[in-house]
Protein backbone atom coordinates (compact mmCIF):
# COMPACT_ATOMS: atom_id res chain seq x y z
CA UNK A 1 0.00 0.00 0.00
CA UNK A 2 1.39 3.40 -0.97
CA UNK A 3 2.19 6.06 1.68
CA UNK A 4 -0.60 8.24 0.29
CA UNK A 5 -3.16 5.43 0.71
CA UNK A 6 -1.96 4.75 4.27
CA UNK A 7 -2.32 8.45 5.11
CA UNK A 8 -5.85 8.62 3.71
CA UNK A 9 -6.87 5.43 5.56
CA UNK A 10 -5.59 6.90 8.84
CA UNK A 11 -7.78 9.97 8.33
CA UNK A 12 -10.82 7.65 8.25
CA UNK A 13 -9.86 5.31 11.09
CA UNK A 14 -8.67 7.93 13.60
CA UNK A 15 -12.01 9.80 13.90
CA UNK A 16 -13.82 6.48 14.31
CA UNK A 17 -11.52 5.47 17.13
CA UNK A 18 -11.92 8.89 18.74
CA UNK A 19 -15.71 8.72 18.48
CA UNK A 20 -15.68 5.24 19.96
CA UNK A 21 -13.56 6.38 22.89
CA UNK A 22 -15.79 9.40 23.48
CA UNK A 23 -18.86 7.19 23.38
CA UNK A 24 -17.33 4.89 25.96
CA UNK A 25 -16.70 7.85 28.25
CA UNK A 26 -20.23 9.19 27.83
CA UNK A 27 -21.85 5.81 28.57
CA UNK A 28 -20.28 4.25 31.67
CA UNK A 29 -20.61 0.51 32.01
CA UNK A 30 -23.37 -1.12 34.02
CA UNK A 31 -22.47 -1.24 37.71
CA UNK A 32 -25.49 -3.20 39.01
CA UNK A 33 -24.67 -6.73 40.11
CA UNK A 34 -25.26 -9.11 37.22
CA UNK A 35 -27.55 -11.43 39.19
CA UNK A 36 -29.83 -8.53 40.15
CA UNK A 37 -29.91 -7.21 36.59
CA UNK A 38 -30.83 -10.71 35.38
CA UNK A 39 -33.60 -10.87 38.01
CA UNK A 40 -35.07 -7.56 36.79
CA UNK A 41 -34.96 -8.71 33.16
CA UNK A 42 -36.64 -11.98 34.14
CA UNK A 43 -39.42 -9.94 35.75
CA UNK A 44 -40.03 -7.52 32.89
CA UNK A 45 -39.83 -10.27 30.25
CA UNK A 46 -42.27 -12.43 32.21
CA UNK A 47 -45.12 -9.95 32.68
CA UNK A 48 -47.17 -8.20 30.04
CA UNK A 49 -46.73 -4.44 30.12
CA UNK A 50 -47.44 -1.31 28.14
CA UNK A 51 -44.16 -0.23 26.46
CA UNK A 52 -45.38 3.37 26.41
CA UNK A 53 -45.49 3.35 30.21
CA UNK A 54 -42.49 1.13 30.99
CA UNK A 55 -39.47 0.27 28.90
CA UNK A 56 -36.40 -1.36 30.41
CA UNK A 57 -33.91 -1.28 27.56
CA UNK A 58 -31.46 -4.15 28.07
CA UNK A 59 -28.78 -2.07 26.38
CA UNK A 60 -29.07 0.68 28.99
CA UNK A 61 -28.01 0.82 32.64
CA UNK A 62 -30.66 -0.30 35.08
CA UNK A 63 -29.80 2.03 37.98
CA UNK A 64 -29.61 5.08 35.74
CA UNK A 65 -32.15 4.60 32.98
CA UNK A 66 -34.85 2.10 34.04
CA UNK A 67 -38.04 3.71 35.32
CA UNK A 68 -39.02 2.74 38.86
CA UNK A 69 -35.62 1.23 39.74
CA UNK A 70 -33.68 3.10 42.44
CA UNK A 71 -30.30 1.81 43.58
CA UNK A 72 -27.80 2.62 46.31
CA UNK A 73 -25.42 5.55 45.70
CA UNK A 74 -22.77 3.20 44.26
CA UNK A 75 -25.36 1.82 41.80
CA UNK A 76 -24.50 -1.78 42.66
CA UNK A 77 -27.69 -3.06 44.31
CA UNK A 78 -31.42 -2.30 43.99
CA UNK A 79 -33.11 -0.61 46.97
CA UNK A 80 -36.53 0.44 45.62
CA UNK A 81 -38.89 -0.87 42.95
CA UNK A 82 -41.75 1.57 42.34
CA UNK A 83 -44.08 0.52 39.52
CA UNK A 84 -47.62 1.48 40.63
CA UNK A 85 -50.52 1.78 38.19
CA UNK A 86 -48.61 1.16 34.94
CA UNK A 87 -50.75 -1.68 33.53
CA UNK A 88 -48.58 -4.65 34.50
CA UNK A 89 -50.41 -7.90 33.67
CA UNK A 90 -49.86 -11.58 34.44
CA UNK A 91 -47.86 -13.72 36.84
CA UNK A 92 -44.65 -12.54 38.49
CA UNK A 93 -41.98 -15.05 37.38
CA UNK A 94 -39.95 -17.05 39.86
CA UNK A 95 -36.35 -15.93 40.39
CA UNK A 96 -37.15 -12.31 39.58
CA UNK A 97 -38.12 -9.72 42.21
CA UNK A 98 -37.54 -12.21 45.01
CA UNK A 99 -33.86 -12.31 44.06
CA UNK A 100 -33.12 -8.71 45.07
CA UNK A 101 -31.56 -9.21 48.53
CA UNK A 102 -31.25 -5.51 49.41
CA UNK A 103 -34.74 -4.51 48.27
CA UNK A 104 -36.38 -2.21 50.82
CA UNK A 105 -39.49 -0.92 49.07
CA UNK A 106 -41.60 -2.93 46.60
CA UNK A 107 -44.53 -0.96 45.23
CA UNK A 108 -46.46 -2.71 42.43
CA UNK A 109 -50.01 -1.85 43.45
CA UNK A 110 -52.89 -0.85 41.15
CA UNK A 111 -51.91 -3.20 38.31
CA UNK A 112 -53.44 -6.43 36.97
CA UNK A 113 -50.84 -8.89 38.28
CA UNK A 114 -52.31 -12.30 39.04
CA UNK A 115 -51.71 -15.92 40.06
CA UNK A 116 -49.61 -16.93 43.06
CA UNK A 117 -46.81 -14.85 44.49
CA UNK A 118 -43.44 -16.49 43.83
CA UNK A 119 -42.05 -18.58 46.73
CA UNK A 120 -38.78 -16.62 46.54
CA UNK A 121 -40.62 -13.57 47.96
CA UNK A 122 -39.75 -15.20 51.30
CA UNK A 123 -36.14 -14.12 50.63
CA UNK A 124 -37.00 -10.40 50.70
CA UNK A 125 -35.88 -10.01 54.30
CA UNK A 126 -34.66 -6.41 53.86
CA UNK A 127 -38.14 -5.07 53.06
CA UNK A 128 -39.45 -2.09 54.99
CA UNK A 129 -42.51 -1.49 52.78
CA UNK A 130 -44.55 -3.87 50.64
CA UNK A 131 -47.44 -2.58 48.53
CA UNK A 132 -49.14 -5.19 46.31
CA UNK A 133 -52.76 -4.08 46.79
CA UNK A 134 -55.31 -3.72 44.02
CA UNK A 135 -54.08 -6.62 41.87
CA UNK A 136 -55.47 -10.12 41.30
CA UNK A 137 -53.02 -12.21 43.32
CA UNK A 138 -54.34 -15.55 44.55
CA UNK A 139 -53.07 -18.36 46.79
CA UNK A 140 -50.96 -18.04 49.89
CA UNK A 141 -49.25 -15.04 51.41
CA UNK A 142 -45.46 -15.48 51.72
CA UNK A 143 -43.78 -15.81 55.11
CA UNK A 144 -41.29 -12.93 55.01
CA UNK A 145 -39.04 -12.53 58.03
CA UNK A 146 -38.37 -8.84 57.46
CA UNK A 147 -37.72 -7.40 60.90
CA UNK A 148 -37.88 -3.82 59.62
CA UNK A 149 -41.16 -4.17 57.71
CA UNK A 150 -43.29 -1.21 58.84
CA UNK A 151 -45.77 -0.82 55.97
CA UNK A 152 -47.84 -3.55 54.32
CA UNK A 153 -50.86 -3.48 52.03
CA UNK A 154 -52.13 -6.66 50.32
CA UNK A 155 -55.78 -5.57 50.14
CA UNK A 156 -58.08 -5.93 47.12
CA UNK A 157 -56.71 -9.23 45.78
CA UNK A 158 -57.97 -12.83 45.65
CA UNK A 159 -55.75 -14.27 48.38
CA UNK A 160 -56.79 -17.37 50.33
CA UNK A 161 -54.35 -17.79 53.17
CA UNK A 162 -53.56 -17.75 56.84
CA UNK A 163 -51.84 -14.49 57.70
CA UNK A 164 -48.15 -15.15 58.49
CA UNK A 165 -47.17 -14.21 62.01
CA UNK A 166 -44.83 -11.31 60.96
CA UNK A 167 -47.83 -9.69 59.21
CA UNK A 168 -50.25 -9.94 62.14
CA UNK A 169 -49.05 -6.63 63.60
CA UNK A 170 -50.60 -4.64 60.74
CA UNK A 171 -54.10 -3.17 60.72
CA UNK A 172 -57.10 -5.01 59.31
CA UNK A 173 -57.31 -2.55 56.41
CA UNK A 174 -54.01 -3.95 55.11
CA UNK A 175 -55.84 -7.20 54.27
CA UNK A 176 -59.32 -6.00 53.21
CA UNK A 177 -61.19 -7.34 50.17
CA UNK A 178 -59.54 -10.72 49.64
CA UNK A 179 -61.25 -14.08 49.09
CA UNK A 180 -60.41 -15.47 52.53
CA UNK A 181 -57.72 -14.56 55.04
CA UNK A 182 -57.62 -15.93 58.56
CA UNK A 183 -55.67 -15.36 61.74
CA UNK A 184 -54.82 -12.05 63.43
CA UNK A 185 -55.67 -9.26 62.83
CA UNK A 186 -58.82 -10.81 61.27
CA UNK A 187 -61.39 -12.59 63.40
CA UNK A 188 -61.43 -15.59 61.06
CA UNK A 189 -60.21 -18.82 62.63
CA UNK A 190 -57.73 -20.83 60.60
CA UNK A 191 -58.09 -24.58 60.12
CA UNK A 192 -55.97 -27.20 58.38
CA UNK A 193 -57.19 -25.97 55.00
CA UNK A 194 -55.55 -22.61 55.47
CA UNK A 195 -52.34 -23.54 57.25
CA UNK A 196 -49.37 -22.32 55.18
CA UNK A 197 -47.64 -25.01 53.12
CA UNK A 198 -43.95 -25.82 53.82
CA UNK A 199 -42.73 -23.46 51.08
CA UNK A 200 -43.91 -20.46 53.08
CA UNK A 201 -42.72 -21.26 56.60
CA UNK A 202 -39.39 -20.65 58.22
CA UNK A 203 -36.49 -22.95 57.43
CA UNK A 204 -36.49 -26.12 59.53
CA UNK A 205 -33.45 -25.06 61.53
CA UNK A 206 -35.60 -22.25 63.01
CA UNK A 207 -38.67 -24.37 63.80
CA UNK A 208 -37.45 -26.15 66.92
CA UNK A 209 -39.84 -25.34 69.80
CA UNK A 210 -41.11 -22.36 67.86
CA UNK A 211 -44.40 -22.19 69.78
CA UNK A 212 -42.62 -22.17 73.12
CA UNK A 213 -40.26 -19.45 71.91
CA UNK A 214 -43.20 -17.38 70.66
CA UNK A 215 -45.07 -17.67 73.96
CA UNK A 216 -41.97 -16.77 75.97
CA UNK A 217 -41.31 -13.80 73.72
CA UNK A 218 -44.91 -12.58 73.95
CA UNK A 219 -45.01 -12.95 77.72
CA UNK A 220 -41.68 -11.16 78.11
CA UNK A 221 -42.85 -8.40 75.82
CA UNK A 222 -46.06 -7.88 77.81
CA UNK A 223 -44.14 -7.64 81.09
CA UNK A 224 -41.61 -5.25 79.58
CA UNK A 225 -44.40 -3.13 78.06
CA UNK A 226 -46.17 -2.82 81.42
CA UNK A 227 -42.93 -1.80 83.11
CA UNK A 228 -42.26 0.82 80.44
CA UNK A 229 -45.76 2.25 80.87
CA UNK A 230 -45.24 2.56 84.61
CA UNK A 231 -41.84 4.22 84.16
CA UNK A 232 -43.18 6.60 81.49
CA UNK A 233 -46.12 7.60 83.65
CA UNK A 234 -43.80 8.35 86.57
CA UNK A 235 -41.45 10.39 84.33
CA UNK A 236 -44.35 12.30 82.76
CA UNK A 237 -45.83 13.14 86.14
CA UNK A 238 -42.48 14.48 87.31
CA UNK A 239 -41.98 16.49 84.09
CA UNK A 240 -45.47 17.95 84.32
CA UNK A 241 -44.82 19.15 87.88
CA UNK A 242 -41.54 20.79 86.87
CA UNK A 243 -42.69 22.36 83.54
CA UNK A 244 -46.13 23.96 83.24
CA UNK A 245 -46.03 24.15 79.41
CA UNK A 246 -47.51 21.35 77.31
CA UNK A 247 -44.23 21.15 75.37
CA UNK A 248 -41.88 18.32 76.26
CA UNK A 249 -38.19 19.06 76.79
CA UNK A 250 -37.18 17.22 73.61
CA UNK A 251 -35.33 19.44 71.18
CA UNK A 252 -36.03 20.20 67.56
CA UNK A 253 -34.93 17.76 64.88
CA UNK A 254 -33.14 19.56 62.04
CA UNK A 255 -33.32 18.29 58.46
CA UNK A 256 -30.41 20.33 57.13
CA UNK A 257 -26.85 20.93 58.25
CA UNK A 258 -25.07 24.15 59.05
CA UNK A 259 -27.67 26.11 61.05
CA UNK A 260 -29.44 25.31 64.28
CA UNK A 261 -31.32 26.77 67.22
CA UNK A 262 -33.00 25.42 70.31
CA UNK A 263 -36.63 24.83 71.13
CA UNK A 264 -36.44 27.53 73.78
CA UNK A 265 -35.38 30.01 71.08
CA UNK A 266 -38.76 29.44 69.38
CA UNK A 267 -40.69 29.55 72.63
CA UNK A 268 -39.08 32.84 73.67
CA UNK A 269 -39.22 34.59 70.28
CA UNK A 270 -42.10 36.93 69.48
CA UNK A 271 -44.51 35.45 66.95
CA UNK A 272 -46.75 36.99 64.31
CA UNK A 273 -49.80 34.97 63.29
CA UNK A 274 -49.80 34.56 59.50
CA UNK A 275 -53.06 32.70 59.29
CA UNK A 276 -54.92 29.47 59.92
CA UNK A 277 -54.89 26.91 57.14
CA UNK A 278 -56.41 23.51 56.58
CA UNK A 279 -53.73 21.70 58.59
CA UNK A 280 -52.88 24.16 61.33
CA UNK A 281 -51.89 27.69 62.32
CA UNK A 282 -48.75 29.40 60.96
CA UNK A 283 -46.58 31.88 62.84
CA UNK A 284 -43.72 34.04 61.58
CA UNK A 285 -40.77 34.23 63.96
CA UNK A 286 -37.20 35.52 63.91
CA UNK A 287 -34.79 33.24 65.74
CA UNK A 288 -31.12 33.60 66.54
CA UNK A 289 -29.18 30.45 65.78
CA UNK A 290 -25.67 29.23 65.29
CA UNK A 291 -24.22 28.68 61.83
CA UNK A 292 -20.96 27.05 60.81
CA UNK A 293 -18.96 29.46 58.66
CA UNK A 294 -15.93 28.46 56.59
CA UNK A 295 -13.30 31.19 56.62
CA UNK A 296 -10.01 31.78 54.82
CA UNK A 297 -7.45 29.04 54.28
CA UNK A 298 -5.10 28.35 57.17
CA UNK A 299 -1.36 28.12 57.07
CA UNK A 300 -1.33 24.47 56.03
CA UNK A 301 -3.95 24.90 53.33
CA UNK A 302 -6.97 23.84 55.40
CA UNK A 303 -10.02 26.05 55.73
CA UNK A 304 -10.83 27.56 59.09
CA UNK A 305 -14.27 26.95 60.53
CA UNK A 306 -16.00 29.09 63.09
CA UNK A 307 -19.47 29.28 64.58
CA UNK A 308 -21.35 32.56 64.26
CA UNK A 309 -24.70 33.69 65.60
CA UNK A 310 -27.12 34.66 62.83
CA UNK A 311 -30.76 35.64 62.60
CA UNK A 312 -33.15 33.62 60.51
CA UNK A 313 -36.79 34.26 59.71
CA UNK A 314 -38.88 31.11 59.84
CA UNK A 315 -42.50 30.01 59.74
CA UNK A 316 -43.64 27.65 62.46
CA UNK A 317 -46.68 25.60 61.44
CA UNK A 318 -48.47 24.25 64.50
CA UNK A 319 -50.29 21.16 63.25
CA UNK A 320 -53.63 20.11 64.67
CA UNK A 321 -55.43 16.77 64.76
CA UNK A 322 -52.33 14.73 63.92
CA UNK A 323 -53.30 11.07 64.28
CA UNK A 324 -50.12 9.15 63.43
CA UNK A 325 -47.71 7.84 66.01
CA UNK A 326 -44.22 9.22 66.47
CA UNK A 327 -42.44 6.62 64.31
CA UNK A 328 -44.68 7.23 61.31
CA UNK A 329 -44.44 10.99 61.82
CA UNK A 330 -40.64 10.80 61.78
CA UNK A 331 -40.71 8.54 58.72
CA UNK A 332 -42.72 11.17 56.88
CA UNK A 333 -40.26 13.85 57.94
CA UNK A 334 -37.47 11.69 56.52
CA UNK A 335 -39.24 11.83 53.15
CA UNK A 336 -39.24 15.62 53.36
CA UNK A 337 -35.53 15.61 54.16
CA UNK A 338 -34.83 13.90 50.85
CA UNK A 339 -37.10 15.93 48.58
CA UNK A 340 -34.92 18.96 47.95
CA UNK A 341 -35.91 21.30 45.13
CA UNK A 342 -35.89 25.04 44.53
CA UNK A 343 -39.59 24.65 43.77
CA UNK A 344 -40.39 23.30 47.25
CA UNK A 345 -40.37 25.42 50.42
CA UNK A 346 -37.51 23.96 52.50
CA UNK A 347 -38.52 22.18 55.70
CA UNK A 348 -35.86 23.25 58.20
CA UNK A 349 -36.84 21.28 61.30
CA UNK A 350 -39.70 19.59 63.11
CA UNK A 351 -40.83 18.92 66.65
CA UNK A 352 -42.93 16.03 67.91
CA UNK A 353 -44.35 15.53 71.38
CA UNK A 354 -47.48 14.04 72.83
CA UNK A 355 -49.22 17.40 72.77
CA UNK A 356 -47.50 19.43 70.07
CA UNK A 357 -46.38 18.78 66.50
CA UNK A 358 -44.55 21.60 64.72
CA UNK A 359 -43.00 22.06 61.31
CA UNK A 360 -40.42 24.80 60.79
CA UNK A 361 -40.03 26.23 57.26
CA UNK A 362 -37.99 29.04 55.77
CA UNK A 363 -40.04 32.23 55.53
CA UNK A 364 -40.90 33.28 51.95
CA UNK A 365 -41.15 37.09 51.91
CA UNK A 366 -42.86 37.17 48.51
CA UNK A 367 -46.16 36.03 50.01
CA UNK A 368 -48.61 33.61 48.45
CA UNK A 369 -50.02 33.46 44.94
CA UNK A 370 -53.48 33.94 46.43
CA UNK A 371 -52.48 37.24 48.06
CA UNK A 372 -50.76 38.48 44.91
CA UNK A 373 -53.45 37.36 42.47
CA UNK A 374 -56.48 38.44 44.48
CA UNK A 375 -55.02 41.53 46.18
CA UNK A 376 -57.12 44.46 47.28
CA UNK A 377 -58.05 47.26 44.89
CA UNK A 378 -55.39 49.47 46.44
CA UNK A 379 -52.66 47.00 45.47
CA UNK A 380 -53.72 46.37 41.88
CA UNK A 381 -50.49 47.91 40.59
CA UNK A 382 -48.78 44.76 41.88
CA UNK A 383 -51.04 42.38 39.96
CA UNK A 384 -49.33 39.75 37.84
CA UNK A 385 -48.82 40.02 34.08
CA UNK A 386 -48.84 37.05 31.69
CA UNK A 387 -45.13 36.19 31.86
CA UNK A 388 -45.15 36.40 35.66
CA UNK A 389 -48.13 34.07 35.84
CA UNK A 390 -46.51 31.64 33.43
CA UNK A 391 -43.27 31.69 35.43
CA UNK A 392 -45.23 30.91 38.60
CA UNK A 393 -47.26 28.18 36.89
CA UNK A 394 -44.15 26.57 35.40
CA UNK A 395 -42.17 26.51 38.63
CA UNK A 396 -45.20 25.16 40.55
CA UNK A 397 -45.67 22.46 37.89
CA UNK A 398 -41.99 21.48 38.16
CA UNK A 399 -42.25 21.28 41.93
CA UNK A 400 -45.32 19.04 41.73
CA UNK A 401 -43.75 16.85 39.03
CA UNK A 402 -40.66 16.49 41.21
CA UNK A 403 -42.78 15.39 44.17
CA UNK A 404 -44.56 12.80 42.03
CA UNK A 405 -41.24 11.46 40.73
CA UNK A 406 -40.19 11.08 44.39
CA UNK A 407 -43.40 9.15 45.16
CA UNK A 408 -45.06 11.94 47.20
CA UNK A 409 -48.60 13.19 46.68
CA UNK A 410 -48.95 16.88 47.54
CA UNK A 411 -52.59 16.52 48.55
CA UNK A 412 -53.39 20.22 49.07
CA UNK A 413 -52.66 22.21 45.91
CA UNK A 414 -54.20 25.69 46.11
CA UNK A 415 -53.05 29.25 45.47
CA UNK A 416 -52.43 29.99 49.16
CA UNK A 417 -49.92 27.10 49.21
CA UNK A 418 -47.97 28.54 46.24
CA UNK A 419 -45.38 30.85 47.79
CA UNK A 420 -43.45 33.36 45.68
CA UNK A 421 -39.75 34.15 45.58
CA UNK A 422 -39.40 37.92 45.40
CA UNK A 423 -36.21 37.99 43.39
CA UNK A 424 -37.50 35.92 40.44
CA UNK A 425 -41.32 35.87 40.71
CA UNK A 426 -41.08 32.10 40.63
CA UNK A 427 -42.90 29.82 43.04
CA UNK A 428 -42.29 27.13 45.63
CA UNK A 429 -44.89 24.66 46.94
CA UNK A 430 -45.68 24.46 50.63
CA UNK A 431 -47.75 22.07 52.78
CA UNK A 432 -46.81 19.10 50.56
CA UNK A 433 -47.45 15.53 51.69
CA UNK A 434 -49.13 16.44 54.99
CA UNK A 435 -52.46 14.63 54.48
CA UNK A 436 -50.92 11.36 55.56
CA UNK A 437 -50.32 12.74 59.06
CA UNK A 438 -53.97 13.20 59.91
CA UNK A 439 -55.18 9.67 59.38
CA UNK A 440 -58.89 10.36 59.04
CA UNK A 441 -60.46 10.91 55.61
CA UNK A 442 -62.42 13.78 57.12
CA UNK A 443 -59.26 15.88 57.15
CA UNK A 444 -60.13 16.85 53.57
CA UNK A 445 -63.19 18.65 54.86
CA UNK A 446 -61.03 21.62 55.80
CA UNK A 447 -59.76 22.10 52.23
CA UNK A 448 -61.25 24.48 49.70
CA UNK A 449 -63.69 22.23 47.84
CA UNK A 450 -63.19 23.99 44.52
CA UNK A 451 -59.81 22.31 44.15
CA UNK A 452 -61.09 18.79 44.84
CA UNK A 453 -61.03 16.12 42.18
CA UNK A 454 -64.36 14.27 41.88
CA UNK A 455 -62.88 10.99 43.10
CA UNK A 456 -61.20 12.72 46.08
CA UNK A 457 -64.55 14.16 47.08
CA UNK A 458 -66.07 10.67 47.11
CA UNK A 459 -63.24 8.63 48.65
CA UNK A 460 -61.61 11.34 50.81
CA UNK A 461 -58.24 10.15 49.51
CA UNK A 462 -55.71 12.07 47.47
CA UNK A 463 -53.62 10.60 44.65
CA UNK A 464 -51.23 11.73 41.93
CA UNK A 465 -54.20 12.15 39.58
CA UNK A 466 -56.17 14.23 42.09
CA UNK A 467 -53.08 16.46 42.38
CA UNK A 468 -53.19 16.93 38.61
CA UNK A 469 -56.86 17.94 38.84
CA UNK A 470 -56.09 20.49 41.58
CA UNK A 471 -53.24 21.89 39.48
CA UNK A 472 -55.65 22.28 36.56
CA UNK A 473 -57.97 24.32 38.79
CA UNK A 474 -54.96 26.42 39.81
CA UNK A 475 -54.22 27.14 36.12
CA UNK A 476 -57.82 28.27 35.65
CA UNK A 477 -57.41 30.55 38.64
CA UNK A 478 -54.30 32.09 37.04
CA UNK A 479 -56.02 32.48 33.67
CA UNK A 480 -59.28 33.97 34.93
CA UNK A 481 -58.21 35.84 38.05
CA UNK A 482 -61.23 34.39 39.86
CA UNK A 483 -61.03 32.94 43.36
CA UNK A 484 -61.78 29.23 43.49
CA UNK A 485 -63.43 29.55 46.88
CA UNK A 486 -65.98 32.01 45.54
CA UNK A 487 -66.65 29.80 42.53
CA UNK A 488 -67.53 26.72 44.60
CA UNK A 489 -71.07 25.44 44.25
CA UNK A 490 -72.12 24.75 47.81
CA UNK A 491 -70.60 22.94 50.73
CA UNK A 492 -71.89 19.42 50.31
CA UNK A 493 -72.66 17.22 47.33
CA UNK A 494 -70.82 19.25 44.66
CA UNK A 495 -67.13 18.77 44.08
CA UNK A 496 -66.05 21.42 41.55
CA UNK A 497 -66.83 24.97 40.62
CA UNK A 498 -69.05 26.47 37.91
CA UNK A 499 -65.87 27.65 36.27
CA UNK A 500 -64.38 24.16 35.99
CA UNK A 501 -67.69 22.78 34.80
CA UNK A 502 -67.92 25.36 32.03
CA UNK A 503 -64.37 24.62 30.87
CA UNK A 504 -65.11 20.89 30.67
CA UNK A 505 -68.42 21.09 28.84
CA UNK A 506 -68.49 24.41 26.95
CA UNK A 507 -66.41 25.87 24.16
CA UNK A 508 -63.96 28.31 25.84
CA UNK A 509 -64.39 32.00 24.96
CA UNK A 510 -61.84 34.77 25.23
CA UNK A 511 -64.08 36.48 27.78
CA UNK A 512 -63.06 33.85 30.31
CA UNK A 513 -59.57 35.36 30.68
CA UNK A 514 -58.63 37.93 33.31
CA UNK A 515 -58.87 41.43 31.84
CA UNK A 516 -55.52 42.20 33.51
CA UNK A 517 -53.83 39.93 30.96
CA UNK A 518 -54.82 41.95 27.91
CA UNK A 519 -55.08 40.23 24.56
CA UNK A 520 -51.46 40.14 23.39
CA UNK A 521 -51.02 36.46 24.23
CA UNK A 522 -54.41 35.02 23.27
CA UNK A 523 -52.89 32.01 21.50
CA UNK A 524 -50.70 31.08 24.48
CA UNK A 525 -53.59 31.60 26.88
CA UNK A 526 -55.81 29.28 24.83
CA UNK A 527 -53.04 26.67 24.82
CA UNK A 528 -52.67 26.87 28.60
CA UNK A 529 -56.46 26.70 28.93
CA UNK A 530 -56.40 23.43 26.96
CA UNK A 531 -53.78 22.04 29.34
CA UNK A 532 -55.97 23.06 32.28
CA UNK A 533 -58.97 21.41 30.61
CA UNK A 534 -57.06 18.14 30.23
CA UNK A 535 -56.02 18.29 33.90
CA UNK A 536 -59.60 18.61 35.17
CA UNK A 537 -61.08 15.76 33.15
CA UNK A 538 -63.51 13.78 35.28
CA UNK A 539 -61.95 10.36 34.60
CA UNK A 540 -58.59 10.29 36.47
CA UNK A 541 -56.91 7.96 33.96
CA UNK A 542 -57.53 10.47 31.16
CA UNK A 543 -55.60 13.23 32.90
CA UNK A 544 -51.95 13.80 31.93
CA UNK A 545 -49.05 13.21 34.28
CA UNK A 546 -47.35 16.25 35.77
CA UNK A 547 -44.26 15.42 33.74
CA UNK A 548 -46.38 15.74 30.58
CA UNK A 549 -47.89 18.99 31.89
CA UNK A 550 -44.40 20.47 32.39
CA UNK A 551 -43.35 19.43 28.90
CA UNK A 552 -46.47 20.89 27.24
CA UNK A 553 -46.21 24.16 29.17
CA UNK A 554 -42.55 24.44 28.29
CA UNK A 555 -43.34 23.93 24.58
CA UNK A 556 -46.13 26.50 24.40
CA UNK A 557 -44.61 29.34 26.43
CA UNK A 558 -42.92 31.96 24.24
CA UNK A 559 -40.57 33.51 26.77
CA UNK A 560 -38.80 36.80 26.21
CA UNK A 561 -35.27 36.16 24.90
CA UNK A 562 -33.67 37.47 28.08
CA UNK A 563 -35.68 35.04 30.18
CA UNK A 564 -34.75 31.68 28.72
CA UNK A 565 -32.94 30.40 31.77
CA UNK A 566 -35.88 28.50 33.20
CA UNK A 567 -36.46 26.11 30.30
CA UNK A 568 -36.22 22.42 30.83
CA UNK A 569 -37.17 19.95 33.53
CA UNK A 570 -34.20 18.10 34.89
CA UNK A 571 -34.79 17.64 38.57
CA UNK A 572 -34.69 14.11 39.95
CA UNK A 573 -35.42 12.92 43.49
CA UNK A 574 -32.72 11.91 45.93
CA UNK A 575 -31.41 8.35 45.82
CA UNK A 576 -30.48 8.38 49.49
CA UNK A 577 -30.14 4.84 50.86
CA UNK A 578 -32.53 5.51 53.71
CA UNK A 579 -36.11 4.43 53.37
CA UNK A 580 -38.90 6.53 51.92
CA UNK A 581 -42.14 6.07 53.86
CA UNK A 582 -45.51 6.30 52.24
CA UNK A 583 -49.11 5.53 53.12
CA UNK A 584 -52.39 4.62 51.55
CA UNK A 585 -53.21 8.32 51.38
CA UNK A 586 -50.12 9.30 49.48
CA UNK A 587 -49.01 6.20 47.68
CA UNK A 588 -45.50 5.45 46.44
Amino acid sequence: MSPVAIFLLSLIILPLQTARSAGDDDNPKETLKSNERDALLTFINGVDHDPTKLTWDKFKRACYDWKGVICDPEKTTVLYIRLPAISLLGKIPDNSLGKLPSLRVLSIHDNALSDKLPPDFAELTSLTRLYIHKNQFSGQLPYIEADNLIKLDVSVNKLVSSIPHPFSKFSLSSFDNNDYLCGPPTKNVCNDTFNPPPDWVKPKKHRIDVRLIVWITVASGIVLFILLLIIRKMMYSETKRRRPLLVEVNNLVFLEDGFGFKLDDLLNASAEVLGEGSVGTSYKQTVVGKEMVIGELGSVGTSKKRVEEKKRMVVVKRLRDVKVKELEFRDTMEVFRKVKSINLVPLVAYYYSEYEKWLVYDYMPGGSLSDRLHGSIGSRQTRLNWDQRMRIAMSAAKGLAYLHEAGVVHGNIKSSNILLRQETNEASLSDYGLNTLFGEPGSLNRHVTGYWAPEAFKTRKVTFKSDVYSFGVLLLELLTGKTVKQASLGEEGVHFSNLVESVIWDEPKLEIFDVELGRDRNFEMLQLLQIAKDCVLIVPENRPTMHDVVRRMDDMWLRPSFDDHSRGYDETPSTDTRDTPSTSIFTP
